[in-house]
């Protein structure tokens, strides 16, 4: 901060610097540049910063996220989906108490989607209660995606939009609800056929490439070149090859035949399938899981997962146990080579040479 005078223009000049951003203003007279000067103190000590900044609310930023980033996400439908849960924590906070509506959603529990009505009935309001207490709680990985776009709100604010002046974190939940779930060929082949279709072929061709839902959705005639199928935008940004198996290839082409449903009812499909062969929790992406077990099950190892799946190897190590099972497997077999007398047989024994008389 300061007032000096430049000789070569004949003005003074009054420099402000307040935590890295830098004000400089030039005046024909040290009395304005005194002046401006005395104004600026005085909005720092009243503002808390150089220039006078809006407080925006929650809801304005992250209605610029929607319309802004949202749209170039691989994944909009879900993230707007956890937008509209993230909207009756964050009604009527501003920006800078981000902390306050992340605590709200680290709280929360799975709520009704229908709105509360005006008027109910004592009865009524007994089965509303009765139904809520019935409702599961979210896992920790459903709340930390809600969190996570609270997270990225918060840095593009501080970083890219200048709305706060200093950062805010947004603590996550701990994660361990990992749960995978692996068929073996023959069950998929009974969900396959108790799925309906063009939800069969899709459930084949997941099991047998490891293809995510997405992948598969997008599939086109573009996509089949040769005996592989080509995907140039993946979840992880790099270009994917999937060969193109015996197995598959029936499957493949009949998917992308066939006259497909819209991806909620599709997955409707599927649920309905799964409950039919007794695995109600059975997921989609257990099929990309199952694929990992059909490679580690006939010998390859973690480094070959990942790059069939096209994931980091460290991705690829939530399946160690299942390459620790491979292993015991082979060490039991151990025992069996050369059969039961082998394994029993007992230990030779070394002659100890003899000590020359002294």
């Amino acid at each position: 901060m300061g007032i000096t005078y430049d000789e070569t223009r004949k003005r003074y000049i009054a420099r402000i610097r307040r935590r890295g951003v830098a004000v400089k203003k030039s005046f024909d007279t040290k009395a304005q540049a005194e002046a401006f000067e005395r104004a600026a103190l005085q909005q720092i000590f009243e503002q808390g910063d150089l220039g006078k900044k809006q407080r925006h609310t929650l809801d304005e930023a992250i209605e610029k996220y929607l319309l802004d980033e949202v749209p170039n996400h691989r994944s909009n439908d879900r993230v707007k989906s956890n937008i509209r849960a993230l909207m009756p924590h964050t009604e009527g906070l501003y920006l800078d108490q981000i902390s306050d509506a992340a605590a709200k959603v680290r709280a929360a529990r799975r709520q009704s989607r229908r709105p509360l009505p005006e008027f109910e009935t004592p009865e009524q309001r007994k089965a509303r209660l009765v139904a809520m207490t019935k409702l599961k709680p979210l896992t920790s990985a459903t709340i930390n995606r809600r969190l996570a776009i609270l997270r990225r709100v918060a840095n593009l604010a501080y970083k890219e939009w200048h709305w706060i002046d200093r950062p805010i974190s947004v603590r996550l939940l701990p994660e361990h609800n990992q749960r995978h779930e692996y068929l073996s060929a023959e069950q998929v082949d009974e969900l396959a056929a108790a799925c309906r279709a063009p939800a069969n072929h899709m459930t084949i061709v997941a099991a047998y490439t490891g293809m995510r839902r997405g992948e598969l959705l997008g599939l086109t005639k573009s996509n089949i070149r040769g005996d592989n199928i080509f995907l140039g935008l993946t979840k992880n940004g790099r270009p994917k090859l999937v060969p193109i198996s015996p197995r598959v290839k029936p499957a493949l082409e009949a998917w992308i035949k066939a006259d497909k449903p819209d991806p909620r009812t599709l997955y409707k499909y599927f649920k309905a399938g799964a409950r039919s062969i007794g695995k109600k929790t059975l997921r989609f992406h257990d099929l990309r899981h199952t694929t990992a077990s059909f490679l580690l099950n006939m010998g390859f190892d973690l480094a070959t997962v990942a790059e069939v799946l096209n994931c980091t190897i460290q991705n690829a190590q939530r399946y160690a146990h299942l390459s620790i099972e491979n292993k015991k497997h082979a060490l039991h077999a151990i025992t069996n080579v050369g059969g039961q007398k082998s394994a029993n047989a007992m230990p030779i024994r070394r002659k100890m040479p003899k000590t020359p008389k002294q």
